[in-house]
């Protein structure tokens, strides 16, 4: 996973909508496919099904999963490692690639 991928799935997510899409962070939450008007619920359901729309959906799906394990191990506190691969703490505090 490079920062292209993740570039790549951030730039794309409004097309595929993924369920954990803005992290939570998003007021209201972000609507679900059934929950749009039938144009725009149509190319969501369109993209998912496409091979690049699978990909985003399994970027958010796996390493979205992976960077809540990291928070749940209280690496949020100073900075999150960019790429999602395994991060270990270094002696300032600061996540480092291991």
């Amino acid at each position: 996973m490079t920062f292209v991928d993740i570039t790549f799935a951030s730039l794309g997510a409004i097309a595929v909508l993924p369920p954990n899409y803005g992290g939570g962070a998003i007021t209201g939450g972000v609507p679900r496919p059934g929950e749009l008007a039938s144009p725009w619920r149509e190319e969501v359901e369109a993209f998912r099904r496409t091979a690049t729309g699978r990909y985003i959906l399994r970027l958010y799906d796996e390493e979205r999963r992976a960077m809540d394990r990291l928070r749940k191990w209280g690496h949020s506190r100073r900075g999150i490692c960019p790429l999602s691969v395994y991060c270990g703490k270094d002696t300032n505090g600061w996540l480092s690639l291991t």
